[in-house]
């Protein structure tokens, strides 16, 4: 079972590969983006 299921889901991403490539860097952007606010705001916080 397992096989066959890795099997299709790396076919269907290599199908979508255009489109999700630059879905998956949009969204790797947006979580560094809340990972840096969230380290900005954790730094501030103690101080105020």
């Amino acid at each position: 079972e397992n096989d066959t299921d890795e099997t299709a889901a790396e076919g269907a991403e290599e199908d979508a590969e255009p489109v999700d490539q630059s879905k998956i860097d949009y969204q790797l952007a947006r979580a560094l983006d809340l990972i840096r606010g969230v380290s900005v705001f954790g730094a501030l916080k103690p101080a105020s």
